[in-house]
């Protein structure tokens, strides 16, 4: 999954979860100040079962291409389910 302008993470735990054990989470943010954040997040305890999210700083425009096929989904309005 992509959580593209993750921010400080306020979805990226829940897609984690989400994706299980198999699935993996690329958090990408233009703000390392904000990846910054998430780290911290998921250093807290009740967040220590979450190891299937990838931190990356990139612009919208510029995503890594290590990320390949990738299911993207949309927090809001709804939870809506793209293929990209």
């Amino acid at each position: 999954m992509l959580d593209l302008g993750c921010g400080s993470g306020a979805f990226t735990t829940f897609a984690a979860r989400a994706a299980g054990e198999q699935g993996k989470v690329y958090a990408v943010d233009i703000q390392p100040m904000m990846l910054q954040q998430l780290e911290s997040k998921l250093a807290r305890t009740e967040h220590q079962d979450i190891t299937n999210i990838e931190l990356k700083q990139a612009s919208a425009y510029n995503l890594p291409s290590k990320m390949g096929l990738l299911t993207w989904y949309t927090w809001s309005p709804c939870f809506k389910k793209y293929l990209i």
